[in-house]
């Protein structure tokens, strides 16, 4: 008995050295605060989308989150993330929280090991929080499995956003600097969007760029102090999270200062692999069902026997079929790191994760491509306000969601001259063209 009460007093000390605070949140809604969105019907449905079960701790797809793959059938399952609830329709379909449970399981898995590697001979304590000795590009080895195993703890949710933090303006036109240093931490002033899944979490992994600087890293619990959520009139097209001085202390500030740092955190394939690998089986999940719409109103309407319309449908059986190819190959190529943990093949993951977003805008094209000539006047379509598939094409390509949505796939990770550097400094490029050449030699000696 004492020794349970003393686990569970530990297990409150941790929790209190990694900065979780109670549930003090703050919404705008129509100009005026409020701390709760109870009764706000918008979000009442959203959260009815999700199902009643998934606000419970051990939701198999909230502990999934924070997994880190030791065999094939666990990397697999992180094929299946929060994006998958309410059919692909819920606020988490952007997978932008996906991206920030793995990109965070995986740091803490890496850096841990590199921790322990250096430091072999000594014994590791849990640290408390961090004095103020500006690290400079260190990420906190002990301080960041602290906050993973108290998120753990708490079957907490993370998100993220690739949005970078305005400068924030007040009434006499003054222009505040995004982040200050202080001795107790990161001050951070300004506004930045995110999507409309950050109703449901309660971390922020916020990346930090000051103009002309260099890179911050930091994690933000959704309740801080001075931190306001506002809604938008169309609930659907994201929220604005304004920091009004929000202090950051130094136990949350993974990177401080150090653009290289974050940048290797972002490309390097041992912390990133298993972000990107889910965020390509998010986009083969979505080109699925767009594939599935665009297939149900050209049978509806009578299109399926056109030829174009039947060579766009073939087209997207095809893109499907690659996007399942590599990731299998990344499946297949799957090695085990230093650290123990399975890691998709890096080559296979960043081309399936590349060609998702080229192939997902041929396929809205395609669906769009088709809706228009259904909504013209094709024979067997309703109205749309008596269509239920007409309904669900407009939430994939006409509402605002679905603009920013097709927005982020093309730009968030940057247009294709930075994704064919990242491949350029992550893979030789002599291995690179001995593959090319072994595909375009192989049977040249036969017939065919």
């Amino acid at each position: 008995m004492e020794q349970a009460k003393e686990s569970s007093h530990k297990n409150d000390v941790d929790v209190e050295k990694a900065g979780i605070r109670t549930n003090r949140r703050t919404y705008q809604i129509d100009g005026v605060l409020q701390p709760s969105l109870d009764g706000h019907a918008p979000y009442e449905w959203a959260k009815a989308c999700l199902g009643q079960e998934f606000g419970h701790a051990k939701h198999p797809l909230r502990k999934q989150s924070y997994s880190c793959p030791k065999s094939l059938d666990e990397l697999m399952m992180k094929r299946t993330g929060l994006y998958s609830l309410a059919g692909g329709r819920s606020v988490f379909a952007t997978g932008l929280a996906d991206y920030a449970h793995a990109l965070l399981s995986a740091w803490s898995a890496v850096t841990w090991h590199e921790h322990r590697r250096k430091d072999a001979g000594l014994p590791l304590e849990q640290a408390g929080p961090l004095e103020p000795v500006y690290p400079r590009g260190i990420i906190q080895a002990e301080q960041l499995n602290l906050l993973i195993e108290a998120f753990i703890e708490q079957s907490s949710l993370v998100t993220l956003s690739w949005q970078p933090i305005q400068p924030q303006q007040s009434s006499t036109a003054a222009v505040y600097p995004v982040v200050t240093y202080t001795k107790e931490g990161v001050v951070l002033r300004g506004t930045q969007v995110f999507g409309s899944d950050t109703l449901f979490v309660d971390e922020l992994l916020v990346f930090i760029r000051e103009e002309g600087g260099s890179d911050t890293l930091a994690v933000v619990p959704i309740d801080s102090e001075h931190l306001v959520v506002r809604l938008h009139p169309d609930f659907d097209s994201g929220v604005t999270v304004t920091y009004n001085a929000v202090l950051v202390p130094w136990s949350r500030v993974l990177v401080d200062r150090d653009t290289s740092t974050v940048k290797r955190l972002l490309r390097d394939p041992a912390h990133s692999s298993w972000a990107d690998y889910q965020w390509a089986a998010r986009q083969q999940a979505e080109l699925e069902l767009v594939a599935g719409m665009s297939f149900a109103l050209a049978e509806a309407s009578g299109l399926g026997n056109e030829l174009h319309v039947q060579g766009e449908l073939g087209e997207l059986v095809q893109a499907i079929d690659t996007m399942g190819a590599l990731l299998q190959a990344a499946e297949l190529g799957a090695y085990l790191s230093p650290e123990g943990v399975l890691l998709p093949a890096a080559l296979p993951t960043q081309a399936a994760k590349r060609a998702g977003s080229m192939l997902l805008q041929k396929g809205f094209e395609t669906l769009q491509h088709i809706s228009g000539l259904a909504t013209l006047g094709a024979a067997g379509i309703k109205a749309p306000h008596d269509s239920e598939l007409l309904r669900g094409i407009w939430e994939k390509l006409g509402s605002p969601q679905a603009f920013r949505r097709r927005l982020h796939e093309l730009y968030a990770f940057g247009d294709s001259l930075q994704q064919a550097q990242i491949l350029f400094e992550q893979y030789p490029l002599q291995p690179l063209l001995n593959r090319y050449r072994e595909f375009w030699l192989k049977g040249e000696d036969t017939l065919c």
